[in-house]
């Protein structure tokens, strides 16, 4: 996931992607055991939404919310870039 604001990083550290598998089947606890690093506390589940861990559920709630403001700003911020012309608009 990209960082477009220090407020990922800051907050949650490094995200960690897990490739797609069948909502509930062994193989996609199978990903999500493959995956399992070290520091790490959110997961991204392809196609499926987050998981995450913490010390507590508040500082958990406020680490799912700041991944998902992430994943919005990331899937927008394209849409909103300036087109650039070849020549200047007169």
């Amino acid at each position: 996931m990209p960082d477009y604001t220090p407020y990922l990083r800051k907050r949650v550290g490094r995200v960690a992607l897990v490739p797609y598998a069948p909502p509930g089947s062994p193989e996609l606890f199978g990903m999500l055991d493959k995956h399992l690093e070290e520091g790490v506390t959110c997961y991204l589940l392809s196609n499926h939404g987050s998981i995450a861990a913490g010390p507590s559920l508040s500082s958990v709630f406020y680490d799912v919310e700041e991944l998902e403001e992430s994943a919005r700003i990331a899937c927008f911020l394209p849409l909103l870039a300036p087109v650039r012309h070849s020549k200047p608009i007169q």
